[in-house]
């Protein structure tokens, strides 16, 4: 082969390579691949809000049309009561202070009633 015609099969030898990677890159080579990543997330954040927005809608909705949801919230959230009713308050643990025998022992320091003025203390 002469050096000309071995010059034409580099040459084309070297533009089918660039054009092979070109294709398999793309247009945007790495920069479409940074755009698709970026595109998941934003697609999978707006399908997380969409259920968070549907989720508020339906507490919207509860909230115009049901006085039981709305007792509920006034009871759990807010600590009411309704009138009338009798609220018994128990510990969740027992008292670290009380005796074995049932005495509560001495009384901690913030139950003690202070002194009124002119009085000396008990």
């Amino acid at each position: 082969m002469n050096t000309r015609v071995k010059i034409l099969f580099l040459l084309a030898a070297a533009l089918a390579l660039a054009w092979m990677a070109y294709t398999a890159m793309g247009p945007g080579g790495a920069r479409q691949d940074s755009l698709r990543r970026q595109l998941d997330r934003l697609l999978e954040q707006n399908r997380r809000l969409s259920e968070k927005n549907r989720l508020l809608l339906l507490e919207i909705d509860a909230l115009k049309k049901r006085n039981d949801y709305i007792e509920r919230l006034a009871r759990d959230r807010l600590g009411l009561v309704a009138p009338g009713e009798l609220v018994l308050r128990l510990p969740d643990q027992p008292d670290p202070t009380a005796s074995p025998d049932g005495d509560a022992g001495p009384a901690p320091a913030a139950d003690r009633q202070a002194p009124r003025r002119g009085e000396k203390g008990r």
